[in-house]
């Protein structure tokens, strides 16, 4: 785990809180750019996907799915997920 009290995290994001969108940025944008990338190999296509990485889970989050594997996990499925369809196009 990557913040310390992720349950915190998820209510400061639910309420649009723009620092909680800070760390959750700051926390998870490296370690995913750096998976991202093992699947595309091109570093402006891991940027683009990274962006829509962290769109989705904000859009899943007020749509009410919370991340029930924690934040992380729910991040690199996504992250693994776009990855893998933009190798499709």
């Amino acid at each position: 785990m990557l913040v310390k009290n992720e349950r915190i995290l998820l209510k400061k994001l639910k309420t649009c809180c723009p620092k909680a969108f800070n760390d959750l940025y700051d926390c998870y944008a490296a370690p995913l750019c750096g998976l991202i990338l093992n699947d595309v190999l091109a570093v402006d296509e891991a940027c683009r996907i990274l962006t829509e990485v962290f769109t989705k889970f904000n859009k899943n989050l007020m749509l009410g799915k919370d991340a029930e594997v924690g934040i992380f996990i729910s991040l690199v499925r996504i992250a693994k997920k776009l990855a893998i369809d933009s190798k499709k196009i």
